[in-house]
């Protein structure tokens, strides 16, 4: 079942009652396992009913790539972690710090390519 959440998911976002329909599932069964695969998806709640993301690896760092800034005194503060999605796109987990410049065209933390504050890495 893990298997075929994450192919579904691998080709767009999908809510928990469209993965039930598809694994033959019921709900509360699908809930259970996409806590299992907390690492190899992201969970959507900025809209009712929530969508679940798969994440992928990018630029030999894994699935979660940290996004820090070094303050003046030497620090560094995460402002988020990168999330690639696997059907494309990009995801950013906001920390309460993050800059709302960094939260994308509709601040929701999603983009369709690489987000341009890091484009010139």
């Amino acid at each position: 079942m893990y298997q075929k959440i994450l192919e579904t998911l691998s080709l767009g976002p999908a809510t928990a009652t469209t993965l039930a329909a598809v694994t033959g599932s019921t709900r509360q069964t699908v809930g259970r396992k996409l806590r299992d695969l907390a690492d190899k998806i992201i969970k959507y709640d900025k809209v009712r009913p929530p969508l679940y993301y798969a994440v992928t690896e990018a630029f030999e760092s894994g699935n979660k790539i940290l996004l820090a800034a070094v303050d003046p005194y030497g620090n560094n503060n995460l402002w988020g972690v990168l999330r690639p999605l696997a059907h494309g796109g990009y995801y950013l987990q906001q920390e309460a710090i993050t800059p709302k410049a960094l939260a994308g065209a509709n601040g929701d933390g999603l983009y369709d390519d690489l987000p341009y504050f890091l484009d010139d890495m």
